[in-house]
């Protein structure tokens, strides 16, 4: 019972940031953030492949497992928001930019009622962030006597998916928890480091989906 309850401390005491003393759960958590599937890193850190799919279900739900990789997990993402910059705010805002843009900062009407592109050099980059695409052909046309040229523009003007990144804000917030008992879907960052293998290729895992 002693020994027991010594061991129960440890696991609540640890906090991941240490390599574990099983080296195959250790080798079993590096290859899940290489993007290998859970048996796969199951059977590539030294396990029996017999039952190989229930015994990486059963490996990862130990607490010390599911700790370890956790912190491993923020340490990647750390090393790579540090490295490049990007943080899940920024990722946020972006898509923000576009679930709530709309197309009055984008188009005005003249005295007749028609529809007249706003000047592109007078938007903002918040507001051109949400512009996917913008194409403008011109045609030029000659009447029938053939003594005048008429020159017609026509624009082409996308925003990016409202309800697309809508629906990633909703689900990074939790929205439809309640409603369709979905799970909250964090935005991930995907970390991807090259690592030589000794083979001469390049490894290049990414993170897992929590």
């Amino acid at each position: 019972m002693a020994k027991r309850a010594i061991q129960t401390k440890e696991q609540a005491d640890y906090d991941g940031s240490t390599p574990l003393k099983n080296i195959m759960q250790e080798m079993f958590i590096e290859n899940l953030l290489r993007n290998m599937s859970q048996a796969e890193a199951y059977r590539q850190a030294g396990y029996k492949s017999k039952n190989a799919t229930n015994g990486a279900i059963v490996c990862r739900s130990k607490s010390k497992v599911a700790t370890r990789l956790a912190y491993r997990r923020g340490e990647l993402q750390a090393q790579m928001q540090a490295e490049t910059g990007i943080t899940e705010r920024k990722v946020v805002d972006e898509l923000a930019k576009c679930a709530f843009s709309n197309m009055q900062d984008f188009v005005t009407t003249d005295e007749d009622g028609n529809i007249i592109f706003r000047d592109l050099e007078g938007l903002s980059r918040e507001q051109m962030a949400a512009v996917e695409s913008v194409k403008i052909t011109k045609q030029t046309t000659t009447n029938r006597s053939g003594d005048k040229d008429y020159q017609t523009t026509h624009t082409q003007f996308k925003l990016h998916s409202k309800p697309g990144t809508l629906e990633q804000l909703g689900r990074h917030l939790g929205l439809f928890e309640k409603d369709n008992e979905q799970k909250k879907q964090a935005l991930q960052i995907n970390v991807v480091y090259f690592n030589n293998n000794g083979d001469g290729n390049n490894a290049a895992p990414q993170l897992p989906a929590p």
